[in-house]
């Protein structure tokens, strides 16, 4: 199955969230998009707040 999508419209294309399937049709497979960019991030929270 291909997707076209063809607009004279200006308006931007809806697509609810990173796993959309519009967003699937309109760009392709999601794996030609994610990458690991190598961040790692930890939190805590300690006695005083922060």
């Amino acid at each position: 199955m291909t997707a076209r999508i063809a607009s004279s419209s200006s308006r931007p294309l809806g697509a609810d969230g990173v796993h959309s399937r519009t967003r699937a049709l309109a760009f392709g497979p999601e794996e030609r998009f994610v990458h690991d960019l190598g961040y790692r991030i930890s939190a805590r929270r300690t006695s005083s707040g922060w």
